[in-house]
């Protein structure tokens, strides 16, 4: 079989599910920091992961979760396993047909991750899920879309379960943590998922951190590759692309709660970052319709097999 597997979104086509092997076809040795939700399955060996400025052990039958823009890479020779990218469109579809929201479990609102060691017990059960996965992609068959984000929220969900029964937190070596930077930079990240709905503007933060905007933005600039303005922007549309996708809310409230002014305000703020409006991405997403592109009229992603498309998958990596 060719790696990776993928599947691509109806709204832009681009790439909202990848499913791959390393060290074959993926180097996860390189930072990773994607738009995409990510899961890892350590199949085999030891190594070390790299989590923005943590470093921590890993060994076999280790799963871990990471939230989108959240930089990791894992480093080891013996290391290998599989790397699944989730686009946040298509998590919240798993999201919304789940009875029980694991979100906050998983994914932890200070690390935005999560290390997840599986027993011998356990180990059947996640072994056969990610292959039922990879089987649900490669079969073009009625029902894929449905059976595929069945699989994901079942693992998603055992995953929750194990790490409530193990209860035990992760452990993260502190060497790379005591820099004067990387204290600002986590200080600063903290500051904008608390106060990114009513603080929109870089001063505000370097403000809050007791800073100047030009040093926050140096700071940003050196680990993130990224501007404040574009991390502040990041928080923001993710939370509008939930409201969107997982509520009934008018546009106009969603607006509101997100700190703008007015929905006119906040719909040519939210095309700019998504190049849809507000209204059309979530018809699009939600009904496949409405899409002033090249419209596919099924919701769910299609099975692309091409040779183009194996190109746009391999440059995610």
């Amino acid at each position: 079989m060719k790696y990776p597997l993928f599947l691509t979104s109806p709204i832009d086509q681009c790439i909202s599910f990848r499913f791959s092997r390393f060290p074959q076809d993926h180097c996860i040795e390189k930072t990773q920091r994607l738009n995409q939700f990510s899961v890892a399955w350590i199949q085999e060996g030891n190594g070390d992961l790299q989590a923005e400025f943590s470093t921590f052990p890993i060994t076999k039958n280790t799963l871990l979760f990471f939230e989108p823009e959240y930089p990791f890479s894992l480093k080891g020779e013996t290391l290998s396993g599989i790397v699944m990218n989730v686009h946040p469109d298509f998590f919240y579809t798993i999201k919304q047909q789940s009875e029980v929201s694991c979100d906050n479990i998983i994914f932890s609102r200070d690390r935005r991750s999560s290390i997840i060691q599986i027993n011998d017990v356990e180990l059947p059960l996640f072994d056969n899920l990610f292959q039922q996965i990879e089987l649900a992609i490669v079969t073009e068959a009625a029902g894929q879309f449905d059976l595929l984000v069945a699989y994901l929220k079942i693992l998603i969900i055992q995953a929750a379960r194990v790490k409530l029964k193990n209860h035990t937190p992760t452990i993260f070596s502190e060497s790379l943590d005591t820099t004067h930077q990387a204290k600002i930079l986590r200080k600063l990240k903290k500051a904008i998922d608390e106060h990114y709905k009513k603080l929109h503007n870089p001063s505000e933060y370097a403000a809050l951190l007791n800073v100047s905007v030009k040093t926050l933005g140096r700071i940003v600039k050196t680990h993130c590759d990224k501007t404040i303005t574009a991390l502040i922007a990041e928080r923001i549309l993710l939370e509008a692309r939930r409201e969107l996708y997982l509520t009934e809310k008018p546009i106009k409230e969603i607006a509101f709660n997100l700190g703008f002014h007015d929905e006119y305000h906040f719909s040519k703020y939210f095309k700019n970052k998504a190049s849809l409006s507000p209204l059309l991405y979530r018809n699009v997403l939600r009904h496949g319709e409405g899409n002033t592109q090249k419209q596919n009229t099924q919701p769910s992603p299609i099975l692309i097999a091409n040779e183009s498309g194996s190109q746009l998958a391999n440059s995610l990596t």
